[in-house]
């Protein structure tokens, strides 16, 4: 175990690993919380009615950075965007009292709750409508029985309570949350809660932490807990604030007195929760108040869906969304780097925050967008930051509920990040790319140390890496290794590779671009990759799964001069890299591959077989020659005097060999059969296509 981490022994006996100790309680002011309220009602992004900013101010408890969020000034506010449809939320986002969290919408994870009530928006005086919602009970009792069968169903959902994981690293993930008015048809005031609508397992999971009892059996504990929400939800306002002072206060006072004991952990861990709570909305339809309850309804879909699961990669694109937005609510990442991250026009404050002393031109375009290629340098340079590094680790265990992540699998969660730019325009090669990422991607242990971005001209960048500057290394190394990822040049390490495209030996991704990048064939070629790379269209080797593609890489040789193949240049292929890499190592594995085939008599099925993927092949190869034959069209005839495909006799020549081969093709079918024909896609193959816009 490593030596910063602390554990805890809980009632049962179970040893609980503590790897950061939990910070005291904050302990808001009365001065904040005016503050706040001002900043709320002042906000003109923000639309609550007076009741609802009150109920807003007592559910936050990290009061200084939630003001700062809250406060609309130059035009700019620190709201959190989501568009749902044609409805744009924006979300206010904090530290909350867990126990000021209500159950009042129920949970879409559990059937057999009771009928939930009628849900409707909100108008204020003026006939505008708000950013809550209205809910309306024959009863405070019938509202408590639906906070009560939700506790209860969630706690009794297998699997349902991890308890352990709360006690160890806190709620990581941010539950949801709107503000509802409960209206009661007996006459009884209405009340205003913050209600859930997604993350009632988070919740309900840290009020178990706090109220367990070991003394008290499972049923027991459930009906505990059960009875405290039940409570909570009619306990006003400032008697909840001031309870909340007295138990954190005496929680903070027995951590000084004492250390980390048992009931001040709980206390620590469970007793804030991290919320994202809507507290503005730009509607398209002012008269239809449906219009909020419908948006909301489609974000809790998102992330509650079962008939469609979620692709893997789809889930690490959440998750490291997620990741971001816990980092930049820690203050470990820049609100310009969560811009970065969504792929937004940056600022000319943002430009020279994140790529300091940079020439703009060269790292962002017309629009303020970052360059792909730079942007995935500083997504890639921030999150192996030590500290972030550790950071992000902690909250993508607690997200998707594993035990360890590995730095292949955290590249995994950068990769969905870093392919945003290109991603629609990539489509065959995408999968593929997330793939490689998930194996390492870019991150060999060299990216994990101390170097910094270098901001120069690939001219400049190469001649530094030339001359054995790290940084330079390292960020030529990011660069290229990205573009050759997004094309599917570099793939996942696989045994079944070796031999394909000239592949001569296994290696990983990082493994293979840290030993390409330490030489200095590779490096030329690295500057060539980068020069080449277009994120707007397809690229690639012209084989494979990219055999429609738009655009080639030419290999260079060991002078950075792009080797001659007829009229035009050899294309590089996955199997050159590994060449550069190590010239002595590919060269001996192909010589014992030679030999092993010199050694081994194939039968007349095995030659066959080969022969009709040299068909496939040749194919693909001969379709990406005529796409760059129909990309010099545009030059024809103003800069091109000659016709690319030559005169009408040479077109004529080649359509006609064409159409001899299709015409041979009819000829020799094979008979029916009744199984799957070797060269048809498989299956997984297709749902992995059809699936890409999931992500």
């Amino acid at each position: 175990m490593s030596a910063g981490i602390k554990t805890v022994v809980i009632e049962d006996g179970t040893e609980v690993p503590i790897e950061r100790e939990p910070l005291p309680l904050p302990l808001p002011t009365s001065k904040d919380l005016t503050a706040l309220k001002r900043h709320l009602s002042t906000n003109p992004n923000v639309n609550l009615n007076e009741t609802a900013i009150e109920t807003a101010v007592g559910l936050f408890i990290n009061l200084p950075k939630v003001i700062r969020i809250a406060t609309h000034e130059a035009g700019n506010d620190g709201l959190s965007s989501q568009y749902v449809g044609s409805t744009h939320l924006l979300i206010l986002e904090g530290e909350a009292d867990a126990e000021a969290l209500s159950y009042l919408l129920g949970s879409v994870r559990l059937s057999g709750l009771p009928k939930g009530p009628q849900i409707t928006g909100v108008r204020d005086e003026a006939g505008r409508l708000q950013a809550q919602l209205s809910v309306e009970f024959d009863s405070v009792a019938e509202a408590e029985s639906l906070v009560d069968s939700t506790v209860r169903g969630t706690l009794l959902d297998t699997g349902a309570i991890y308890s352990e994981s709360i006690l160890g690293h806190g709620v990581m993930s941010p539950v949801e949350a709107v503000l509802v008015e409960s209206r009661f048809r007996d006459g009884t005031p209405s009340m205003v809660n913050a209600a859930l609508y997604d993350g009632t397992l988070r919740a309900t999971s840290a009020a178990w932490v706090r109220y367990y009892d070991s003394t008290l059996s499972p049923a027991r504990n459930i009906e505990r807990v059960a009875q405290e929400l039940r409570d909570a939800l009619t306990t006003p306002a400032r008697k909840r604030r001031a309870r909340y002072l007295r138990q954190a206060e005496a929680a903070n006072l027995a951590y000084a007195r004492s250390g980390l004991t048992m009931p001040v952990l709980r206390e620590f861990q469970a007793r804030r929760i991290p919320v994202r709570l809507i507290v503005g909305a730009q509607f398209s339809d002012e008269t239809d108040l449906d219009e909020l309850p419908a948006a909301i309804a489609a974000a809790q879909s998102i992330r509650h869906i079962s008939v469609s699961p979620w692709r893997e990669a789809a889930k690490d694109t959440v998750t490291a969304q997620r990741t971001v937005l816990h980092l930049h609510q820690a203050d470990h990442v820049s609100e310009a780097f969560v811009h970065l991250t969504e792929d937004r026009p940056l600022s000319d404050e943002e430009i020279n925050l994140l790529f300091p002393g940079a020439d703009p031109a060269m790292v962002t375009d017309r629009t303020g967008h970052a360059r792909p290629l730079w942007r995935a340098l500083i997504i890639v340079r921030t999150l192996t930051n030590p500290q972030v590094y550790d950071e992000a680790k902690r909250f993508i265990r607690s997200d998707q509920g594993i035990a360890t992540v590995r730095p292949h699998r955290y590249a995994g969660f950068i990769g969905v990040l870093v392919d945003l730019p290109w991603r629609l325009t990539k489509p065959q090669t995408t999968d593929t790319a997330r793939n490689a990422w998930r194996n390492g991607g870019v991150l060999s242990e060299g990216i994990f140390a101390d170097w910094e971005p270098v901001f120069e001209p690939i001219e400049e960048l190469l001649r530094l890496a030339q001359d054995g500057d790290v940084s330079a290394q390292r960020t030529l190394q990011v660069l290229a290794g990205t573009a050759l990822l997004a094309d599917g040049i570099l793939t996942r390490d696989r045994g079944s590779k070796i031999g394909e495209d000239g592949v001569a030996y296994r290696a990983t991704p990082p493994v293979l671009l840290a030993s390409w990048i330490d030489t200095r064939h590779g490096r030329l070629q690295a500057a060539q990759v980068v020069r080449s790379f277009n994120h707007e269209r397809a690229g690639g080797s012209g084989t494979s799964r990219a055999v429609g593609v738009d655009y080639t890489y030419p290999v260079v040789d060991d002078e950075g001069v792009p080797v001659p193949s007829g009229q035009s240049y050899r294309m590089l292929i996955e199997g050159d890299l590994f060449e550069q890499a190590s010239p002595q190592k590919a060269a001996g594995r192909h010589e014992q591959v030679s030999a092993a085939q010199r050694n081994r008599s194939l039968s007349r099925e095995q030659l066959n077989e080969q022969r009709r993927f040299m068909i496939v092949d040749l194919i693909g190869r001969a379709a990406t020659i005529v796409q760059q034959l129909e990309a010099e069209l545009a030059d024809y005839p103003s800069k091109l005097p000659e016709h690319p495909f030559g005169t009408r006799a040479d077109w004529k020549l080649i359509r006609s060999k064409v159409g001899d081969l299709g015409e041979s093709m009819i000829l020799l079918m094979p008979p029916p059969d009744p199984e799957s024909p070797l060269l048809e896609p498989e299956e997984n193959d297709m749902q992995d296509a059809d699936g890409l816009e999931e992500a």
